[in-house]
Parts: C-alpha cells; structure tokens; sequence
C-alpha cells in the first residue's frame, strides 16, 4: 500500500502575493524627438548634381530624476502588521508632490523607489539628396569613314 503525503496549501489569492508593496515613481520625462532634414532639389539640365538634404535636427535631453523624500510609519489602529508610507517627491523648480501609501505587511514584497534620469529624444533623419539633372542629349555624327581591311 502506498502512502501519501498531502501537498502543503498554497494560497487561494495568489494576485495578491506578487509585486511591490509600494512604489514610488520619481522618473524624469523623456526628451523630444528631433525633426527630419528636408530633401534636396533636383539637379538643374546638362546633368547637374542634385542638391544634399537638409541636416536634422537635435533631439532633447530627457529630463532629470526628481528626489524622493520618504517614511514608514506604523498605522495607528490598523493592527501589527500595517504601516504608511508617506512623503514627497521634490523636482527642481517645480511643486513637489505628496506621496500616501497604505502598507499591508502580511504579504510578502518589497518597497521600490523609482528615480531614473528620462531618455533622450530620438535624433531626426537627414534629408534625401536631389536627383542629378537629366543629362545632356548625345551629338550625331558629321562625317563618316570607310571601314578597312583589317589584317595584312
């Protein structure tokens, strides 16, 4: 006969064991995409050159991260296992912004605090190059020759 151990019970809700705890996005903004060069004009008759395209532009730096300023505090009556989270996120020159998150410590994760610099804009494409000018019409012939023997 063969006995068997029952498996150990996992949780029901697993959506609620997975990801952070708290996050807190303090990213820069992404920097502009540059224009496009314009295209050359066209070669002029006779076989003229076609002109370069246009440069393109410059792309944006993307923005700088802002400071996180933060705490955890337990909640007063909400039980040993819950605290907050509260602060600011501070950018320069511009009003900060009040950060509130209710932490549930019964499950397990982490607290992220994000601050990356934002990525640069995307440079623009040079401008195409004009088509070369028609060339110039071929010349007929004035004269003409008798053809020899060739050999000795």
């Amino acid at each position: 006969m063969v006995f068997r151990v029952a498996a150990d019970q996992q949780p029901q809700d697993t959506e609620q064991r997975r990801g952070p705890l708290a996050r807190v996005n303090a990213s820069g903004a992404h920097g502009a995409h540059a224009h496009d060069g314009a295209s050359g004009s066209e070669g002029s008759y006779g076989g003229g050159r076609g002109q370069n395209g246009g440069d393109a532009g410059s792309a944006s730096p993307g923005a700088a991260a802002r400071a996180i300023t933060v705490r955890v505090e337990s909640e007063p009556g909400a039980g040993r296992f819950a605290a907050r989270l509260s602060g600011e996120v501070l950018a320069a020159g511009a009003a900060s912004e009040r950060v509130f998150v209710p932490i549930d410590f019964a499950k397990p994760g982490e607290i992220e605090l994000v601050a990356n610099g934002g990525a640069g804009g995307n440079g623009g494409r040079g401008g195409r190059g004009g088509d070369g000018g028609r060339g110039s019409a071929g010349r007929d012939a004035t004269r003409y020759s008798s053809g020899g023997d060739g050999g000795a």
